[in-house]
């Protein structure tokens, strides 16, 4: 199961005029592992798609869609973006980090 296309990803990367950097910087992370996750030589975990999805404006629905899942992930992720939005109304910025700390893991 793979519920990571890397050339699915760098599409809607490039669909939303968003460059490696820019992700990167959103994310916390290198753009050289947003390359790496690109070229398929390294996986992102299910926590960083769904942050991915979250910063290019794509929803969990089209992920899963799009994708071959298990019941396994396909409950991770969901599991995961209601943790994000429950997060989001209470203490949680959009980048899901606490407030004055660090990002927690689904």
């Amino acid at each position: 199961m793979n519920i990571y296309e890397p050339g699915q990803w760098k599409n809607y990367r490039v669909n939303q005029d968003v460059t490696a950097k820019d992700l990167a910087d959103r994310m916390g992370v290198t753009v050289t592992t947003v390359h790496r996750w690109e070229a398929g030589t390294r996986n992102p975990s299910v926590y960083d798609v769904v942050r991915m999805a979250h910063h290019l404006g794509i929803p969990i629905w089209k992920i899963l869609s799009d994708t071959a899942n298990d019941g396994e992930n396909h409950q991770a992720i969901l599991a995961c973006e209601d943790i994000r939005a429950a997060k989001q109304e209470s203490m949680m910025t959009a980048d899901l980090h606490p407030v004055g700390g660090q990002p927690e893991r689904c």
